[in-house]
């Protein structure tokens, strides 16, 4: 038996050492990756499957080569990072590329390790986000029982501030061609402007998102063009919940690239006259969230700018807004989970929502400083 081992030896040498001069596997550089994140170990869990089915049925024939990759982590299941592409029968199919062992798919080092992953297995030139799970806009996760920032694993949160870190380490200048944020209230200039260089656009929803989320069958395609159509993504979700049998949506897309000239503007408007800003009944606003009994905690940006505002600067404001959001769109009513339906005028919906200090929440206003937002406008 020795004598044997001693014969092959030379001969798996040989092998090792010409398999070793290979060249290691590079997976081929597509026009977009595509991930989608979904948060999933929550109250939304069984809408989980529905919407990947969704994905599947809109990604027949319409990624345009590129990749469209869903990490998913549902309650009571372990995490799986999955592709959806066709088989060789030519069918869309669900592929697994990897299965993950239990663990907190918002903490930060969950998130940076699978971002990573997919990056190194689905090269691109460009890359666009999908993160879906509940939200609550820059609100922080503790301070009331329906907060939960972006993104919820059982009593885990994901805050703005950490998913900024993330994006700049795992793609550090690179902008991501879009993030969609496939859940509640995260239309907020306030996470935009924290988002601003890590992203061309931003796809979200002032006010709260059906559970159903967005109908995948028909905004894939618009995720794959040569240029990703922000506009018809928008027009998709706005046309599905006008005739769907819960008729209440609200969306709009940010363009981030001016941001600036809006956070200028909007510091001028403010600090004429600081003591009105933050002495502004909320009473006259309209409110975008019923996230707590304690009060509205957020409300339309331009509603509240133009009650600030003088003529000239309200046409700036108009022109300006007009740029950074240049779609937005409103059902004639909007459900909130503490009220049911609303009735709204969606004339005073601008398609970002603003947090307005009130002295009651010293709690909220301490957090609130340490956004770029507040650094930007009240510094």
């Amino acid at each position: 038996m020795k004598k044997w081992i001693l014969v092959l030896l030379p001969a798996l040498l040989f092998i090792a050492t010409a398999c070793s001069k290979d060249e290691p596997y590079i997976p081929p550089t597509v026009d977009r990756t595509v991930l989608v994140y979904m948060m999933a170990d929550n109250s939304l869990s069984s809408y989980s499957d529905e919407n990947i089915q969704s994905m599947m049925d809109g990604a027949d024939g319409k990624l345009n080569g590129g990749n469209l990759i869903v990490y998913v982590d549902a309650r009571n299941e372990t995490p799986q990072l999955l592709q959806l592409k066709e088989g060789k029968d030519g069918r869309m199919q669900k592929f697994v590329v990897k299965d993950y062992p239990e663990q907190n798919s918002t903490s930060e080092e969950v998130i940076k390790h699978v971002f990573n992953e997919v990056k190194q297995r689905f090269p691109a030139k460009h890359y666009g986000l999908d993160l879906w799970s509940h939200g609550s806009a820059w609100l922080p996760s503790d301070f009331d029982q329906m907060m939960r920032s972006i993104g919820q694993d059982g009593s885990d949160w994901l805050e703005i501030p950490v998913l900024k870190r993330i994006l700049a380490e795992t793609f550090g200048s690179e902008k991501l061609d879009f993030i969609l944020f496939d859940a509640c209230n995260m239309a907020s200039v306030e996470v935009a402007y924290e988002l601003r260089n890590n992203t061309h656009a931003i796809i979200a929803s002032q006010t709260e998102v059906m559970a159903e989320g967005f109908p995948y069958d028909a905004i894939i395609k618009d995720m794959f063009t040569a240029q990703v159509s922000c506009e018809n993504i928008c027009k998709s979700f706005y046309s599905f919940y006008q005739t769907f049998e819960y008729p209440y949506g609200c969306i709009s897309y940010t363009k981030t690239a001016d941001l600036e000239k809006l956070a200028i503007l909007t510091k001028v408007i403010v600090q004429q006259d600081l003591d009105k800003a933050r002495a502004i009944s909320t009473n006259q606003l309209q409110p975008t969230d019923y996230l707590t009994s304690k009060g509205r905690l957020l409300f339309d940006m331009k509603d509240y700018l133009t009650q600030l505002a003088t003529s000239t600067q309200s046409k700036d404001l108009y022109n300006i807004m007009s740029d950074v959001v240049p779609y937005s769109a409103s059902t004639p009513e909007l459900y909130f989970n503490r009220t049911g339906a609303i009735s709204v005028d969606t004339k005073r919906l601008s398609g970002l929502s603003i947090y307005v200090m009130q002295p009651k929440y010293p709690q909220l206003n301490d957090w609130y400083k340490q956004l770029d937002w507040y650094k930007a406008i009240y510094k």
